[in-house]
C-alpha cells in the first residue's frame, strides 16, 4: 500500500491520494504503533485490505433514487477478523457526514446483511459469519441519521463486534 502526499500521482497506479481514506490510514497506523490495537489480542488472526474499484468485485447493491438505478457501493477498507468459530468481515469507508448518499448506501447494506435490525449471521464451513458495514468520520456526534453506523475512532471498532457478539 503506498500514501501520497500528492493529490495528483500518476505514474504508480493505485495510490492512496482521497484526503479521507489518507487520514484513516495514518489513524491506523498510529492506532497500531501505539500499542492501542486490541487486534493481536482479541482474535485469532486479522486481516486488513484496501478495496480497489477496479480490480476488485466487491460491492454492497443500493438504490439510488436520484439516478433510479441500482448502483455499486464499494466501501474503501476491509477487515478480517477470525476468532474461533467467528468469522467477522468489516467494511470501512472514511467518508464526510456531508456525503447525504450514505443513506441509501446503509440501506442496501441492511438489505443484505441484517435481520430485524441485528446483523445476520451465515454459517459457512463451521464458521460464523458476520458482516458490518461501518462509515469513518472526524467526529459521529455530527451525524443525525444512522448513528449506529458511524465510528471516529479506530477503537470503535471493537466497541461494534462486541455489542453485536463477538
Amino acid at each position: 500500500m503506498i500514501i501520497s502526499k500528492e493529490e495528483h500521482f500518476t505514474l504508480i497506479k493505485h495510490i492512496i491520494t482521497v484526503p479521507s481514506e489518507k487520514k484513516f490510514i495514518e489513524k491506523l497506523s498510529k492506532f497500531i504503533s501505539d500499542g492501542k490495537s486490541f487486534f493481536d489480542e482479541d482474535f485469532d488472526w486479522w486481516i486488513f485490505s484496501k478495496l480497489n474499484e477496479h480490480l476488485d468485485e466487491v460491492y454492497i447493491p443500493y438504490y439510488d433514487p436520484e439516478h433510479g438505478r441500482i448502483r455499486k457501493f464499494i466501501p474503501d477498507f476491509i477487515f478480517w477478523f477470525k476468532k474461533n468459530k467467528n468469522y467477522d468481515i468489516v467494511f470501512v469507508d472514511p467518508k464526510g457526514t456531508a456525503h447525504i448518499n450514505y443513506v441509501n448506501k446503509i440501506l442496501g447494506y441492511k438489505v443484505l446483511f441484517e435481520e430485524n435490525n441485528m446483523v445476520r449471521v451465515f454459517n459457512f464451513n463451521g464458521l460464523n459469519v458476520r458482516i458490518y458495514l461501518l462509515l469513518y468520520t472526524s467526529d459521529k456526534n455530527k451525524v443525525r441519521a444512522y448513528s449506529e453506523y458511524w465510528i471516529d475512532s479506530i477503537s470503535d471498532i471493537k466497541k461494534v463486534l462486541v455489542r453485536n457478539g463477538e
